[in-house]
């Protein structure tokens, strides 16, 4: 019998690279990565939505419409639970924190970064190149680009439907919903393609097909977590505000496991010849 597993999984091995597979699983340490994801954000929190508010604000955006895309997007009780956070945001001197706390605010958006960051690294198994503090920065100033980016093309869109209605009269139906699934994909081919040091980088064509696997899995959580929440939470007696902390903790955490299991995936994907990264690609890695 055990001759008889091992030849099974030499056979996986060979054909499906079963091994590396399960290498990758156990560098990513699941159970530590998406607690501490978790705490990172709570932890930042505030700056983040000082930072979304803000980009409304210079975008020029009701913050009551993008309320509306936000409960469209996120699960009933996560919207629930931030809606409220984003008004009151919306409605204090959002311009003071910006001259007076803008290193702290992308400090802390560092670290939810950096967290990410660790991990792909681990996954596989490179180390971090140069200071992590610079690492770091740099990270945080390409994100703020992907940002404005997906944010320039939600507007963009939007436009573009309107003018579309205009002339021909054809109107398409939610097309802020799809600009932001659209978006959400650019900003996570960047984060699983650019986030990590250059060696730990999959191949961009198995980054393309692992980020569509990453966002369906988040749509699918976003469906699946509504259902979840319904029967963990709001059918007990758990102090309401406490529950909503507890469901958004859960989601974070789910969210991060989400993304790790995908650059897993790529970077499995990358041990196959089709997905493999091309001569080209090698060389500047090891520039």
């Amino acid at each position: 019998m055990k001759k008889r597993f091992k030849k099974i999984w030499a056979y996986l091995d060979h054909r499906f690279r079963a091994d590396a597979l399960v290498t990758y699983f156990t560098r990513a340490q699941l159970t530590l990565v998406g607690p501490t994801f978790a705490y990172y954000v709570v932890l930042t929190l505030i700056p983040l939505l000082i930072m979304f508010v803000l980009t409304i604000a210079a975008l020029n955006l009701k913050t009551e419409h993008v309320v509306v895309v936000l409960a469209q997007m996120l699960p009933s009780s996560i919207a629930n639970f931030l809606t409220p956070i984003v008004n009151s945001v919306a409605h204090t001197n959002t311009k003071s924190y910006l001259s007076f706390s803008l290193i702290f605010i992308a400090w802390s958006l560092s670290q939810v970064l950096a967290v990410l960051r660790s991990t792909f690294n681990k996954i596989a198994d490179k180390e971090e190149v140069g200071l992590p503090i610079l690492s770091r920065l740099w990270a945080f100033l390409w994100l703020i680009v992907m940002l404005v980016t997906v944010a320039a093309i939600i507007l963009i869109g939007n436009i573009t439907a309107l003018l579309i209605n205009h002339w021909t009269g054809i109107v398409i139906a939610s097309p802020t919903r799809w600009l932001v699934i659209i978006g959400l994909w650019i900003f996570l081919i960047w984060v699983n393609y650019r986030l990590p040091v250059k060696a730990a980088r999959p191949s961009f064509l198995a980054v393309i097909v692992g980020t569509l696997i990453d966002l369906s899995l988040l749509m699918l959580l976003n469906r699946v977590f509504v259902w979840f929440a319904d029967i963990q939470f709001h059918r007990s007696g758990v102090y309401q505000s406490l529950a909503s902390i507890a469901v958004f903790l859960i989601w974070l955490d789910l969210l991060a496991t989400i993304l790790v299991v995908g650059f897993i995936l790529m970077t499995w994907l990358t041990e196959f010849p089709f997905f493999s990264k091309d001569d080209q690609e090698k060389e500047k890695e090891n520039v």
